[in-house]
C-alpha cells in the first residue's frame, strides 16, 4: 500500500498502472514523555515544544506545547497550557478530517486531563494544526503538588489520532533516499584509498591505534586539518602520518564517524568528544555534543560542562554557558550537591552567576530580571563567597585545614566585626522568601559571609 498525491494518481493513471483508489482508516495512540521538564518547561509564552515526528497514513505529524500559551493568547484561559497535533505535507488542495484526543497524564489517573473532542477537526496545507487549550497553568505544570509532573522529571502527553484518507493499491512510485553518508561509512569501514594514517597514542608516545584516512574527508570537515594538509609549514603537509596524544581512541574513532557519517555520539561519549570537536573545529559536531550533553544534564555533568566551557572560552559557546546555568540555578537542592560544592571551589565566578540567577528566577520571571538586577545579585553573591577567611573560597582556591566549608562560615561569622552572618543566615533561613533562602543556604555550605 502506498499513499500518494492527486499529481503522482495522473501519473500513474499515464503509465496504465492498474492502481484502485480506496480509503483506509487509519489510527494511532501517540505517547510523548518530556524528560527533564523542570528544566526544558521554563519557557516564555509563545515559545513551544515540539516531540519526534511520527508518520501515520503517509504523512508526517508531530505534537506541540506551549507551556504558557500562545503569544498574545486572548481567550478565557490565557498563559495556561496548549497543546497541538500538527501535520507537515498535507498536499495543496487536500482537506482531512481528523479526530483528535489529548491527554496530560497526572500521578492519580483521575485527575488526568483529557479533551473531549466528538466531532472531527479540519486541516488543510494552510492550517494544519489543531489545539486545544488545557485551561491548566504553566507554574502547575512545573510544581510536582499537582502530580502532572512526575517524580522522575517528566511530563507525559498522549495523543490518539485517527482520520480516513484515500490511497492506491497497486505498484508504489520508487522514493529518493540519499545513501552519501552510508557509502562514505564504508570508505572509512573499507579503509580503500586512503592517503594518511592517524596514530592515536599515549601522551608518552606509545601508539595504540592506527586509523587509515583521506585527507579531501578531512580536509571538507576540518578547518585545522585543511590547514595541516596544505600548509607549506606543517609537516602534515608532506607526511603521510598524523600523531594525536592527546584524545582517546574511542574518541577519535566517534570523531572520524561524525566526519564521514554525520553519526552523532553517544551521552558518554559527548564529553570528550566536544573537546575534540573544539580542538578541530568542527562545529556542527560541538553544536551536537552540546544537544546530548543537555539532554541528559546532572548536577555533576552540568557543572563539568560549565567548567568545560569556561576553560574552552565561555564567549564561543554562550548559549550552552548559560545552559549550563539556568540548569544548575533550577535546583532547589544545588547547595547540598557535593559535586556543586566542589564547582563552588573551583569555578567561583559562575558559581556567582548560577546564585544570582536562582536569585532572579525565585523573585521574578527571568525575562523580568533587568541587566542592572542580575549585575547587583552577582555582585553580592561574589562578595560573599570571596569573604571566608585566609581566601578560603576566592576564585581558584582551596579549603583550608580540615574545617568543613559550614564550619568555616560559622566560625568567620563569630569572628567577623562587620556583621554577624550566622545572624544573617538564620535570618534568611526563617524568610518566607525562597530565594533568600535558598542562597543563604549556599553560601553556608561555600564558607561565604552575606553581605
Amino acid at each position: 500500500m502506498a499513499l500518494i498525491s492527486e499529481r503522482e494518481a495522473e501519473q500513474l493513471h499515464h503509465h496504465e498502472l492498474n492502481s484502485v483508489l480506496s480509503s483506509s482508516l487509519f489510527k494511532v495512540v501517540y505517547t510523548w514523555k518530556i524528560e527533564n521538564y523542570s528544566f526544558v518547561g521554563r519557557v516564555k509564552p509563545g515559545q513551544w515544544l515540539t516531540s519526534v515526528p511520527f508518520l501515520l497514513g503517509g504523512l508526517k505529524w508531530s505534537l506541540e506545547l506551549f507551556p504558557f500559551g500562545q503569544k498574545g493568547n486572548s481567550s478565557r484561559h490565557p498563559n495556561c497550557a496548549v497543546v497541538f497535533i500538527t501535520c507537515y505535507n498535507l498536499a495543496s488542495k487536500e482537506e482531512l478530517a481528523i479526530l483528535a484526543e489529548f491527554t496530560l497524564k497526572n500521578k492519580v489517573p483521575a485527575n488526568s486531563w483529557h479533551s473531549r473532542d466528538l466531532r472531527p477537526s479540519s486541516i488543510t496545507s494552510a492550517d494544519r494544526s489543531v489545539g486545544r487549550n488545557t485551561a491548566i497553568f504553566g507554574d502547575a505544570l512545573l510544581s510536582r503538588s499537582n502530580g502532572y509532573l512526575f517524580d522522575d522529571d517528566s511530563l507525559t502527553l498522549k495523543l490518539t489520532l485517527s482520520f480516513v484518507r484515500d490511497c492506491v493499491m497497486g505498484p508504489a512510485i520508487p522514493e529518493h533516499r540519499s545513501s552519501l553518508t552510508s557509502d562514505l561509512g564504508e570508505v572509512l569501514a573499507s579503509q580503500e584509498l586512503s592517503d594518511v594514517q592517524l596514530l592515536v597514542s599515549s601522551p608518552d608516545g606509545v601508539i595504540l591505534a592506527t586509523r587509515p584516512v583521506h585527507k579531501l574527508i578531512l580536509s571538507a570537515r576540518s578547518p585545522v586539518f585543511r590547514a595541516m594538509f596544505t600548509g607549506e609549514r606543517f609537516r602534515e603537509s608532506k607526511e603521510s602520518t598524523i600523531e594525536i596524544n592527546d584524545c582517546s581512541v574511542a574518541t577519535i574513532d566517534a570523531l572520524l564517524e561524525y566526519m564521514y557519517a554525520d553519526t552523532l555520539p553517544s551521552p558518554e561519549q559527548a564529553y570528550d568528544l566536544f573537546i575534540c570537536a573544539d580542538k578541530y573545529q568542527v562545529m556542527n559536531l560541538a553544536a551536537g555534543c552540546q544537544s546530548v550533553l543537555a539532554q541528559h544534564f546532572t548536577i555533576e555533568s552540568a557543572c563539568q560542562c560549565a567548567s568545560l566551557v569556561d576553560r574552552l572560552g565561555g564567549e564561543r559557546y554562550p548559549d550552552f554557558r548559560q545552559l549550563c546555568i539556568d540548569f544548575l540555578s533550577s535546583h532547589v537542592d544545588l547547595c547540598s550537591n557535593p559535586h556543586f560544592k566542589r564547582f563552588m571551589v573551583t569555578d567561583t565566578e559562575m558559581a556567582c552567576e548560577v546564585f544570582s540567577s536562582t536569585l532572579c528566577m525565585h523573585e521574578k520571571k527571568p525575562s523580568e530580571c533587568s541587566e542592572g538586577s542580575r549585575k547587583r545579585r552577582f555582585r553580592m553573591a561574589h562578595m560573599a563567597t570571596s569573604a571566608a577567611p585566609g581566601g578560603a573560597f576566592m576564585s581558584g582556591g582551596s579549603y583550608g585545614g580540615a574545617s568543613s566549608p559550614a564550619s568555616i562560615s560559622r566560625a568567620s561569622a563569630r569572628s567577623s566585626s562587620s556583621m554577624n552572618a550566622a545572624g544573617a543566615l538564620d535570618e534568611l533561613s526563617r524568610s518566607e522568601n525562597q530565594a533568600g533562602s535558598y542562597v543563604a543556604a549556599g553560601l553556608a555550605g561555600a564558607g561565604g559571609i552575606v553581605v
